[in-house]
């Protein structure tokens, strides 16, 4: 997704960016109803794993075309971090 339009969709859930933004680099956005904060890089495009994280730690719903790929990312998340290592006693 392009940034331009990543950035209306947070903002259309209700993010904002935090006061003292506009870096050249990357912003950080706070959703205003839940209080979560997460730094957005600015590139060009964004990828579909960098969008999910960012939707995964604002708290927010992912876009619809996105939900399936979301409900696989965040089982992913959950089970890394009940074993970050996983397979390890296998012999």
């Amino acid at each position: 997704m392009v940034y331009s339009e990543f950035i209306e969709y947070l903002l259309e859930q209700g993010c904002n960016i935090m006061e003292g933004g506009n870096n050249v680099e990357g912003d950080y956005y706070r959703n205003c109803i839940n209080g979560e904060v997460c730094y957005v890089e600015k590139n060009e495009e964004i990828t579909t794993l960098t969008m999910l994280h960012i939707i995964s730690e604002l708290r927010i719903a992912p876009p619809y075309d996105l939900e399936d790929l979301y409900e696989i990312y965040l089982t992913f998340k959950t089970n890394l971090q009940n074993d970050p290592i996983p397979n390890r006693n296998i012999e």
